[in-house]
């Protein structure tokens, strides 16, 4: 009877040792595939953070898009001197600002002074 319980301790000693090992190899696999942002993750993330820092003259601390054809972001000059930018690209598509614009600024050319800040609406559509 000895050697049965022998073979039954070392049954269970395996199985409680390939839960463990199962387990943690589990919760690291999760672990490092939630820390590696896809590319397109990283590039939007990157993005926002240079046209938030104001490293051009140009800062665009706010940004929404409301639907799959309306974009709402604020422009806020960063510079000391005045800007006129001339347009945008959102997702690939040019839009000028001026005559035959489908932005807000639709026949206008916008004017930003030094610190001023502007709400901007573009319908791709």
């Amino acid at each position: 009877m000895a050697i049965c319980s022998r073979k039954a301790q070392g049954a269970t000693e395996y199985l409680v040792i390939f839960g463990v090992v199962l387990v943690l190899s589990v919760v690291s696999v999760s672990l490092l595939g939630s820390t590696f942002d896809t590319t397109s993750e990283n590039q939007e993330t990157a993005s926002k953070i240079y046209w938030q820092s104001g490293v051009s003259p140009i800062r665009v601390p706010e940004a929404v898009r409301t639907d799959d054809s309306k974009f709402a972001f604020a422009m806020e000059n960063s510079v000391g001197d005045p800007v006129t930018p001339t347009g945008v690209n959102v997702d690939g598509a040019d839009v000028a600002f001026g005559e035959g614009s489908n932005s807000s600024y639709l026949n206008q050319s916008v004017y930003l002074a030094p610190g001023e800040k502007k709400l901007v609406r573009i319908d791709l559509g």
